[in-house]
This record gives C-alpha cells, sequence and structure tokens, in this order.
C-alpha cells in the first residue's frame, strides 16, 4: 500500500514538473515572438524601406520630410502610437506577469503558478484579439505579429487542465 502511494506521488509531481515547464515554455515562446516582431520591424523599415529612399534624396528638406516619415512608421511598428495604447497595455500586462510568475517560481507554490499563468494565457486571448482587430486596413503588418504570438491551440491541453 505504502509503495503504491509513493508511485501515485511520483506520477502527480510529473505532470505538475510538465505543466510546469510548458507554462514557462509558452511564457519565453512569447517574449520571444514579440522580441522577434520588433526587431524585424525594425530591420525592415531602418534598412529596407529607409535606405531605398535614402538613395533618392538630393535636398536637406527631402532628409528632413523622409526622417520624419521614418519616425512615423517606427512609432507604428513598434506600437508606440496613439492607435495602439490598448495593444501596448495588454503587453505590458503580459510581461508584468512573466515576472511574476518568475518571482513566484523561487517558492514554487503551483497553485499561485497556475493561476499566475491562467492570467497570462487570458491577456495573451486579449491581445491576439486586439491584433486581430487592428490588423485590417492599414495595418497589415500586424498579421506577422499575430502569426508569432497566437499559439493558443499548441497549449489549449494545458489550459483546460488547470
Amino acid at each position: 500500500m505504502k509503495e503504491h502511494m509513493v508511485l501515485q506521488e511520483m506520477m502527480v509531481q510529473k505532470v505538475r514538473i510538465y505543466s510546469i515547464a510548458l507554462m514557462q515554455m509558452r511564457m519565453w515562446n512569447f517574449v520571444r515572438a514579440m522580441r522577434c516582431f520588433f526587431h524585424d520591424q525594425i530591420r525592415y523599415i531602418v534598412v529596407n524601406e529607409f535606405q531605398k529612399d535614402l538613395n533618392g534624396i538630393t535636398t536637406i528638406a527631402e532628409a528632413s520630410q523622409l526622417h520624419q516619415e521614418l519616425v512615423k512608421k517606427l512609432y507604428r511598428r513598434c506600437l508606440l502610437g496613439q492607435k495602439h495604447v490598448m495593444l501596448w497595455n495588454v503587453l505590458d500586462d503580459c510581461l508584468i506577469l512573466i515576472a511574476r510568475y518568475r518571482h513566484s517560481a523561487k517558492s514554487f507554490n503551483v497553485l499561485t503558478l497556475f493561476k499566475i499563468f491562467d492570467d497570462f494565457h487570458n491577456n495573451v486571448d486579449l491581445f491576439c484579439n486586439a491584433v486581430k482587430m487592428a490588423s485590417a486596413g492599414a495595418n497589415y503588418w500586424l498579421s506577422d505579429l499575430l502569426l508569432l504570438a497566437d499559439f493558443t491551440s499548441i497549449y489549449i491541453d494545458l489550459h483546460d487542465s488547470s
């Protein structure tokens, strides 16, 4: 009987460890997706669009105008414009929850970790839905962000079991 209890506890522990590892992977993938998106947006704008237009400049006024356009594109593509405040706020909440999760992982309180992850998962869903709504029209480039950030179907089993 005692051996049965020990084996059962080991199986429960394995499931917890697997779940925690999956939660950490989900959060890491989200951070990596955001980093890749913003890095690619900046690199694409600066290297391709700006460099192409820079070759045709003949006056200082044209250079100034091109610089202003570049800054506007950078703000928009990095979600710093007025239209993207909601996206930025939800993204900020996701990053705060990741930091809270990392801090709570030191105490290894599984219930707290699952609660934080559940909040994170809900915020990522909100973020992805907001990106879907904002990616229409002139913000077509946001669909790239959605492709990188929306791993919901991969992690659905973990979310359902929590």
